[in-house]
C-alpha cells in the first residue's frame, strides 16, 4: 500500500498538470470502487469537504476469480485512496475515485474492459492494475495511445520492460527475470547438477527460463 501512495503521489501532479487529451470512464464513488454497471455513492468522514476538491479518477482492474485470485487486493487498493483523501499533505486539492472491473486475468476481458472504461464518463487519468502480465501486456500496448500511464502491482513479466513497447507502463512489483540470480545461487549452493523446471505454456516462463539456463 505504502508503494502505491508514493506512486500515486508522484504520478498524479504530472498527469493532472497535462489535460491534452479527453479520455471516458464511469461514473464512480468517492474513494470507493464500483463494478460495472455503475452505482453512484460517498464514504468518509470528510464528505463535505470532497466537493470543494478536484475529482481525479482512476480506472481499476482486478482479478476476483478466474486463472488468479486476487480478490485481497481491492480492499488494500480502497484503504490507500482512503489514506491519501483523508492526509492534507498529499494532493490536498484532489479527492482519489476509482472505477473498478474484474478482468479475470484474461486478455480478451481485460481489453474490453479497457474500452469500457475509456468510452464511459468520467475521464480517467490512470489505470491502476492489471494484476496478470497476460491482460497486462494486452492492455498497456493499447492504452498509452489515450494517454493512459499504467501501473501494475503484481504483472511481472520481463516483455512489459519493453518501453518502446509500452511506453507508458510501470509497475511496483520486479520484473520476474530479477528472481533468475537467486534462483542460480541457490542450484549452485547445494551443487545441485540437474534441475528440473515445470511451467505454464506461457511466453512469460519461456523467458525466465531461457534466460536463467544462460
Amino acid at each position: 500500500m505504502k508503494a502505491l501512495i508514493v506512486f500515486l503521489s508522484c504520478w498524479l501532479p504530472i498527469l493532472t498538470a497535462s489535460k491534452n487529451e479527453t479520455l471516458f470512464g464511469t461514473t464512480t464513488t468517492s474513494s470507493i470502487s464500483v463494478d460495472y454497471p455503475v452505482t453512484t455513492s460517498e464514504q468518509g468522514s470528510n464528505v463535505h469537504q470532497l466537493h470543494r476538491k478536484i475529482p481525479l479518477y482512476l480506472g481499476g482492474f482486478f482479478s476476483l476469480g478466474g486463472v488468479w485470485d486476487g480478490s485481497g487486493i481491492l480492499p488494500a487498493v480502497e484503504m490507500a485512496l482512503d489514506h491519501i483523501n483523508d492526509r492534507m499533505d498529499i494532493l490536498p486539492n484532489y479527492d482519489l475515485r476509482m472505477t473498478w472491473n474484474d478482468t479475470q486475468c484474461e486478455s480478451g476481458l481485460g481489453t474490453r474492459t479497457l474500452f469500457d472504461q475509456i468510452f464511459h464518463e468520467p475521464q480517467k487519468i490512470a489505470i491502476l492494475g492489471p494484476p496478470c502480465s497476460t491482460d497486462a501486456e494486452a492492455i498497456a500496448d493499447v492504452a498509452h495511445y489515450w494517454n493512459l500511464i499504467t501501473i501494475s502491482y503484481s504483472a511481472a513479466s520481463p516483455d512489459l520492460a519493453n518501453k518502446k513497447k509500452y511506453p507508458l507502463f510501470s509497475r511496483t512489483t520486479i520484473n520476474s527475470l530479477s528472481y533468475n540470480p537467486s534462483r542460480v545461487l541457490t542450484i549452485k549452493e547445494f551443487k545441485w547438477k540437474r534441475v528440473g523446471l515445470i511451467q505454464e505454456n506461457l511466453e512469460l516462463f519461456s523467458l525466465e527460463r531461457s534466460q536463467g539456463s544462460q
